[in-house]
């Protein structure tokens, strides 16, 4: 695991470093826990128009780390977004390739999202 983690935070600051300038990104973080059972941290970079996404979900029987990217396409007040995301798993078949689409709506009073994900089980994996 600890091999893992170097290998993410290696690929998170490569990507950090090789954009130059963060003043005009921003960031999210959002962190779940249901209780001791259900863990979910999620950490999400934009600039401009590109998406860094990083999250984990575990829960009993499922480990997951995905690490992604994608770019927004931007049309008056609706974003489209597909991302691809690498997926690292410890149990099973959580290896491979996530794809996702994700859209937000915005308006004066009201914004909505939606995002979709589907694994590929060992897409890339020898």
């Amino acid at each position: 695991m600890r091999r893992m983690a170097l290998v993410v935070s290696g690929l998170v600051n490569a990507a950090m470093l090789s954009r130059g300038s963060t003043a005009a990104g921003q960031n999210l973080i959002e962190v779940r826990g249901a209780d001791t059972k259900y863990r979910y941290f999620d950490w999400t970079h934009t600039w401009g128009h590109g998406v860094l996404d990083v999250f984990y979900v575990g829960v009993p029987g499922s480990n997951e780390l995905n690490v992604g990217a994608g770019y927004a396409f931007v049309r008056g007040r609706l974003a489209v977004t597909p991302l691809a995301y690498a997926v690292i798993g410890k149990e099973q078949l959580q290896r491979g390739i996530k794809l996702a689409f994700a859209g937000v709506v915005r308006t004066p009073r009201l914004e909505a999202a939606v995002i979709r994900r589907r694994l590929h089980p060992g897409v890339g994996c020898g």
